[in-house]
């Protein structure tokens, strides 16, 4: 993992861990599991997103999540200082 100034990151993931049992979303599978899964965001430059559509958004009703983005530039990783906690009605 790197520390510094960012630039334009070539792939970013997202770990989404809900903060009631500490499960990890996989939005491949659409489900909660208890291993780590970084979620591949689509984007470019500074706009990174990562779609959870249909029925899978019904798993997040209620709940509370914590977001970690990681971003890729070249051989390095570079893991968000801030990670927010989001509460989901």
């Amino acid at each position: 993992m790197g520390s510094g100034t960012l630039a334009t990151p070539t792939s970013v993931t997202l770990i989404i861990k809900r903060k009631s049992d500490n499960q990890y979303w996989n939005n491949t599978t659409g489900a909660w599991q208890t291993t780590l899964i970084e979620n591949a965001a689509s984007g470019s430059a500074a706009a990174w997103s990562l779609a959870i559509i249909g029925e899978d958004r019904r798993d997040f009703a209620g709940t509370t999540v914590v977001v970690e983005a990681r971003a890729a530039v070249a051989a390095v990783t570079y893991v968000s200082v801030v990670t927010p906690e989001i509460a989901i009605r």
